[in-house]
């Protein structure tokens, strides 16, 4: 059987830039960004029927614009403003791509799992050390095709316990 404890969420993202100053903090940018989860997740009604497993569904998206970096008092701040943002998913797992609702018009329309349109991007980053052990991040993300918008906030509280062990509250 399915355990009974299931993670809410688990992240794998990988987040890769290419930067070419311009003036002072501003740099002409490249990112890309892909992003999964990594362990099945199921439904908690009585069947636990699959919501989404390992690479379904896949998120990537490429972007064109402009990065904007600086320390601030102990800090660091990071805003990337992509005007040009090519977006992409794919839902790998047929049962996931028909019953998880994750690609736009489902699979009468897409039936191969793959969806992608064109918009822009904003993301923020923000690092802060509190103390010497704990630091303090946030990262805020706004996409839109201008039909639909994506937009993501988190916080983590990272605790370095030892020189080889950390945690974080996420």
């Amino acid at each position: 059987g399915r355990s009974k404890i299931q993670s809410n969420t688990d992240l794998l993202r990988f987040t890769s830039g290419l930067n070419l100053k311009a003036i002072k903090s501003w740099n002409y940018s490249v990112q890309l960004q892909c992003y999964s989860q990594m362990m099945n997740m199921y439904n908690s009604d009585a069947e636990q029927t699959l919501k989404s497993c390992f690479l379904s569904p896949s998120y990537g998206s490429l972007s064109i614009g402009m990065n904007w970096a600086k320390n601030i008092k102990k800090g660091n701040m990071a805003v990337f403003i992509g005007p040009l943002t090519y977006n992409c998913r794919y839902v790998m797992d047929d049962y996931v791509l028909e019953h998880g609702g994750y690609i736009p018009g489902g699979i009468a329309e897409h039936p191969n799992g793959f969806y992608n349109d064109f918009g822009s991007k904003v993301e923020v980053n923000f690092n802060y050390p509190i103390t010497k052990n704990i630091s303090y991040r946030t990262r805020a993300f706004y996409y839109s095709t201008y039909h639909y918008v994506q937009a993501e906030w988190e916080n983590t509280f990272n605790f370095q316990v030892s020189k080889y062990l950390s945690s974080q509250l996420f």
